[in-house]
C-alpha cells in the first residue's frame, strides 16, 4: 500500500503476485535445504505461495523470532571432522550471530577470539604451540588476519612434525600389505598317492623307423 506503515508501495502488488510462484519453486528445490531439515516440510505446507513459504522459513530460523535467542550462542563451535576452512566459516557465522543477538562485535583479529578458535581446532594444542610466539610479534601479525589465517594454519598442519601428517603416515604404514594371487603348486605324487604322468614324445610310440614312405619318417 501507499501508507507509511506499508513495506512496499501499491505499484509493486502485481510484481509480487507474479514472483510468488517462482519463489516457491526455488525454495522447494531438493537441494535448497538439507534432506533432514524440518524446513522442507514447512515449504510443502505453503501450497505454492512463495512469500508465505519465505516468511515461514524466516520465522523458524531467524534469531529475531526465536523466543530465547541468547540460547543460540551459549558455546563456541568446534572443528571436529570439518576442514579448517569449513571450521573457519562456521566460526565467522557464530561471531556474526553473537553480534546480532548480544550487540557486541567479535572478530578473529581479536587475540581472545583467535585463542578460542585455535583451542577448538582439531589439532588445537599443536597449532597453539607453533603460533603462540609468532602471533606476539608485530612483524607477523599479517599472517593471522582475515583469510590469510587459513593459509598460515594449513602450512603448519602440513609440516613434518604436524600430528596430521604423522597420523596420515601411520595409517599408510599400518595398511595391510597386498598379497598377490599365487597358483597352487604342482601336486606332490608322494603326498597324493598317485603318479603324475607327463605326455611322452610322439617318437616314443613308434615301434620302428625305416626308409619306407609308409611310416612317414626317414632313417
Amino acid at each position: 500500500g501507499d501508507d507509511t506503515d506499508d513495506d512496499l508501495p501499491k505499484r509493486m502488488e502485481i510484481k509480487i503476485s507474479q514472483m510468488s510462484n517462482p519463489l516457491y519453486r526455488a525454495l522447494a528445490r531438493k537441494d535448497m535445504f538439507p534432506r533432514d531439515s524440518r524446513l522442507n516440510s514447512i515449504i510443502r505446507s505453503c501450497d505454492g505461495d512463495g512469500y508465505r513459504a519465505l516468511k515461514s522459513v524466516i520465522f523458524k530460523s531467524h534469531p529475531a523470532f526465536h523466543p530465547q535467542p541468547s540460547t543460540l550462542i551459549t558455546s563456541y563451535p568446534k572443528q571436529r571432522e570439518l576442514s579448517i576452512l569449513e571450521y573457519y566459516q562456521i566460526f565467522i557465522d557464530y561471531q556474526q550471530l553473537c553480534a546480532y543477538i548480544s550487540n557486541r562485535t567479535m572478530t578473529l583479529d581479536d587475540d581472545t577470539e583467535l585463542d578460542i578458535f585455535l583451542k577448538n581446532a582439531k589439532h588445537g594444542e599443536f597449532l597453539n604451540r607453533v603460533t603462540r610466539d609468532e602471533r606476539r610479534l608485530t612483524t607477523y601479525k599479517h599472517k593471522y588476519k582475515g583469510t590469510q589465517l587459513i593459509e598460515t594454519l594449513e602450512k603448519y598442519l602440513m609440516s613434518p612434525d604436524s600430528p596430521l601428517v604423522t597420523a596420515t603416515a601411520t595409517a599408510r604404514h599400518t595398511r595391510p600389505a597386498f598379497k598377490p594371487f599365487r597358483r597352487d603348486p604342482r601336486p606332490d605324487p608322494s603326498k597324493h598317492g598317485q603318479i603324475i604322468r607327463r605326455p611322452t614324445a610322439l617318437v616314443n610310440h613308434l615301434t620302428y623307423v625305416t626308409d619306407n614312405d609308409s611310416d612317414g619318417f626317414a632313417d
